[in-house]
């Protein structure tokens, strides 16, 4: 007898903990389990495939300068490392390549994130790993021009966090004794709190600070987030935090793993002024760190009259000192005072500042770039209306980009005005003048003009080298240069080399599409060129088409197509038209964007780009994809926000035969009542009958902002679904929408709101645009299968809602064992529980903590769901990915670490599944290790 899908019935004892006055009562409940057979899963394609992609390198990425005039840098979507050194290019490392030092291991696709140089060239990066029967591993390493030495790794306990484990990390810096500051994400909560750690290569990692541990001079305030804004060369590492209670929410420190110091708060005293600190923007890259232990801050004034804003140092051995205010004479040949704007660029271990600032109407210029230190007067680098050198009627205009070094040299970009060039590179410094290093459409040394609007990223060294990016208009490509004082300027890397021989096959592990009968996935040579590609979903490795790809030319506005980005997921539709997002070089606008799609019947089309006129009046600029899950409907339809070249912004909604209309624009008339639309604070999504659910925020008259959940389509205005201030469930009164929504095709939304004055303070609700809203679950009512918990909060990411009306959602539980799971609910049926922390599961071994996590959950009209387990307990913790089916049947679909049918590989790390458009299967994608395939992409059928 066939037994595949006939449900095994299991029982499990789950303990329950309830605590009464004085006694501990340990309660166990039996909970039945059901499980079908695990499905038989099938490769789609690998790596080992006959793939349709070049050997061209694709678009470079990072790029470390190092004082030797070494680059290091990352390309084709960060999946390979390489090292340019006098003319010769060298891999360092590559996606599918073993990590060095780990045999047998696989390396994913971003190697290098966060890529970070010290001053005798030494590179730490954080490389993505994979390793037979462990968890995905992520690690910071410091490559020292031979070899990759490992300063943490995940899997390890972290120090100081009392037996958690490193997860993930981000935001290396180095110092020349090689020493990271780095942040750290840990477990076993698999999106868990990020600490910040310090180490290095010959030195065990040592913990500087977690949340929650008290935030010195903040009042007993508590750390709440980390941003890691630099380390010297003595050790000492400065940040900013978030903090919680106490006396600010923001605070600036500089600190080691023995000793912090408070350098700045929101609300300190802000010397040199009548006033306070105010703002403290919680973004590292306005932050400097010097050799000295000294950090330099722009922030701003509150209660300084007409002091509003300037500039401090500070090392938190006492208050900082002022460097400026914007009510400060310039004390310089422009006259007059400093004004607004204020931005640190830079600071060096002379003790100069390199900032920005628009001095008042008293001056000449009305924007400059100056050097400026606590002792001596300010110099200027640059104003605006000084001539540009190295053109010929051009004047400086604003400053895009600007770079400072320890000798003084100044490195910026300029916007510029009067002449036929746009924008330029130029070096300088407080005392010379500037000379041209790139201007826009100037000779490359590898033919074509420079375009510069479109790449304003750049590195500067200690002798005042200056590598940057640009675009190369003409042959329309993408490269790296270098340019040396009285040496001038060469290529480093452009989209026209060829990949040094060797580079693998790649499959891209990002989130696949299908249709019924298709596969859609993105492929390409490791460090070269983006492809999408297309194959039938029944031909195993073969009949394998490259759709769409970059460099090819960009119809309906010429020049080619760059910067695919596979991390927005793989679009196609039933009718198997797919749709990309890219960078336009070399059209008829410059710098320009785009979405585009291909079908059978008529190949490559445009569906709106930079330039385009816009429904309702004005030309497009900016074109980006809006959803956070993009999709391309039944109709070939794709919902993107775009801003005009006059200011204002909108959601649009357009097809390559059909047109794009209008949803919604700033300055539309409020669905809400009296007012005006302005911003779309909100998350945005569609369905396949062309309906977009989007949040916006409305002023009316006082002023007054509410924000509100509508619906509208290309051919209707949106409806208000909810607003803030409506009654909600409980008596209570709306007071925030959560960012997250869904929509089905019956245009019912599901999501999440706040509620005060009631008897919950948070619901999740589903209704359609100008109708009734019903509560599928509020916090405080009772959680199905937790042995009588509550939920306590709910996570607007995972909604998912499909057809018939059924909400699937995340929550955490309170007053139960269980802290959370997933449930299944509706508007006329209770939340029933799906999966749960502690529940048994098929394949082994019980859910361990389950929090809530971006992309990891699926629902289909049926009711069956999918679910990626990232903590198990009672089995190797592994990742795994159960199906529900729609009465709760649990089936194993894959865990990591068994093997991959049709490969000979084992799965590594399999990515979350997502349905095919006719729902009638899942697809995911997977790292593969012990054996002949590194990546591939498998189906449940």
């Amino acid at each position: 007898m066939n037994t595949r899908n006939k449900p095994v019935m299991r029982k499990t004892r789950l303990a329950l903990v309830t605590l009464i006055p004085s006694l501990i009562l340990v309660l166990v409940a039996t909970v039945p389990h059901t499980y079908a057979d695990k499905p038989t899963t099938t490769a789609l394609v690998t790596d080992k495939a006959n793939l349709p992609v070049g050997s061209q390198f694709g678009v470079p990425d990072q790029i470390a300068l190092t004082n030797s005039g070494n680059v290091y840098f990352t390309s084709g979507a960060e999946t390979a490392l390489f090292r340019w050194s006098g003319g010769t290019r060298t891999r360092l490392l590559q996606a599918g390549d073993p990590q060095p030092g780990f045999p047998g291991s696989v390396t994913e696709d971003f190697v290098a994130a966060n890529l970070t140089v010290n001053s005798v060239g030494r590179t730490a990066m954080v490389n993505f790993f994979i390793q037979k029967g462990v968890r995905p591993s992520r690690g910071v390493f410091v490559y020292d021009g031979t070899s990759f030495n490992k300063v943490a790794l995940s899997g390890e306990v972290a120090p100081g966090s009392g037996g958690n484990t490193y997860r993930t990390f981000n935001q290396t810096q180095i110092n020349d004794s090689d020493q990271v500051a780095f942040r750290g994400r840990l477990e076993p909560a698999a999106i868990g709190p990020l600490g910040l750690f310090f180490g290095s290569p010959t030195s065990a990692a040592a913990k500087i600070a977690l949340p929650g541990e008290t935030a010195p001079g903040t009042g007993g305030g508590a750390f709440l987030t980390f941003q890691v804004i630099g380390i010297n060369n003595s050790g000492q590492v400065a940040w900013i935090s978030n903090i919680t209670g106490g006396t600010t929410p923001r605070a600036l420190f500089v600190g080691t793993p023995s000793s912090i110091s408070k350098v700045a708060a929101i609300g300190d005293p802000a010397p040199g002024t009548a006033g306070t600190f105010a703002g403290l923007p919680n973004n590292p890259v306005l932050y400097f760190l010097n050799g000295n232990g000294d950090l330099a801050f722009a922030t701003g004034v509150a209660g300084g009259g007409a002091t509003t804003n300037g500039i401090w140092i500070g090392n938190g051995s006492g208050p900082p000192s002022k460097l400026m205010v914007n009510t400060d004479p310039t004390a310089t040949a422009l006259g007059g005072n400093f004004g607004g704007g204020i931005r640190v660029r830079g600071f060096n271990s002379a003790g100069k500042v390199l900032f920005q600032s628009n001095p008042d109407s008293g001056a000449s210029s009305s924007h400059a770039l100056f050097l400026k230190d606590l002792a001596n007067p300010a110099q200027v680098a640059y104003a605006r209306g000084q001539s540009a050198p190295g053109g010929t009627t051009e004047l400086f205009d604003f400053t895009s980009a600007a770079l400072l070094n320890d000798a003084g040299n100044v490195a910026f970009l300029s916007s510029l005005t009067g002449g036929p060039s746009a924008m330029g590179w130029f070096l300088g410094s407080g005392t010379a003048a500037p000379t041209n290093v790139a201007l826009e459409g100037q000779a490359t040394p590898i033919g074509g003009v420079y375009g510069l609007r479109g790449r304003q990223n750049g590195r500067l060294n200690s002798t005042g080298q200056v590598a940057f990016f640009a675009d190369v208009i003409g042959p329309n490509q993408i490269g790296v240069f270098l340019f040396t004082p009285s040496g001038g300027t060469v290529s480093v890397v452009n989209t026209a080399d060829t990949l040094p021989a060797g580079a693998n096959s790649f499959v891209n592990a990002s989130i696949p599409g299908a249709s019924q009968d298709q596969l859609a996935f993105y492929a390409q040579k490791a460090g070269g060129r983006v492809n999408l590609c297309t194959k039938p979903l029944h031909s195993g490795n073969s009949g394998i088409t490259r759709r769409i790809g970059e460099g090819d030319p960009a119809p309906g506005i010429g020049g080619a197509l760059w910067d695919m980005s596979p991390g927005f997921g793989t679009l196609i539709n039933s009718p198997n038209e797919v749709a990309i997002a890219a960078g336009v070089i070399g059209g008829s606008q410059y710098p320009a964007g785009g979405i585009f799609s291909h079908n059978a019947s008529n190949g490559l089309q445009k569906i709106a780009a930079t330039g385009d006129p816009a429904p309702g009046g004005g030309f497009f600029n900016g074109v980006f994809l809006a959803e956070s899950r993009p999709r391309i409907n039944s109709q070939g339809q794709v919902v993107f926000f775009a801003d005009s070249f006059t200011g204002d912004f909108g959601i649009f909604i357009g097809s390559a035969t059909g047109g794009v209309q209008n949803v919604v624009r700033s300055g539309d008339p409020s669905p809400i009542g009296p007012g005006t639309i302005v911003d779309f604070p909100l998350d945005v999504e569609s369905n396949d009958v062309g309906q977009v659910a989007l949040g916006i925020t409305v002023q009316s008259p006082g002023p007054v902002f509410t924000n509100a959940l509508v619906v509208g389509s290309g051919t209707s205005a949106p409806v208000k679904v909810i607003a803030e201030g409506d009654p909600g469930p409980g008596g209570g009164t709306v007071s925030g929408l959560h960012a997250f929504m869904k929509i089905n095709n019956a245009g019912h939304v599901a999501y999440v709101v706040d509620l005060t004055g009631g008897t919950t303070p948070a619901a999740v609700l589903i209704g359609p645009a100008g109708g009734a809203q019903s509560t599928v679950a509020q916090v405080n009512d009772p959680a199905a299968g937790t042995g009588g918990g509550t939920f306590a909060s709910f996570d607007d990411q995972t909604i998912e809602v499909n057809n018939p009306g059924q909400v699937a959602f995340f929550a955490s539980i309170a007053g139960s064992i269980v802290t959370g799971g997933h449930f299944l609910g509706s508007a006329s049926a209770a939340p029933a529980a799906r999966l749960m922390e502690g529940q048994a599961l098929p394949g082994g071994g019980s859910a361990g903590v389950i929090t809530h996590f971006f992309g990891i959950m699926t629902l289909i009209d049926s009711g069956q769901m999918s679910v990626q387990v990232l903590n198990i307990t009672g089995a190797p913790n592994l990742f795994r990915q159960v199906i529900i089916g729609p009465t709760g049947v649990l089936s194993e679909l894959v865990t990591d670490g068994q093997k991959a049918a049709g490969t000979g590989s084992t799965f590594g790390e399999s990515v979350a599944a997502v349905p095919s458009t006719t729902q009638d299967r899942l697809v995911f994608s997977a790292v593969l290790v012990d054996g002949p395939a590194k990546f591939g992409i498998f189906s449940d059928k």
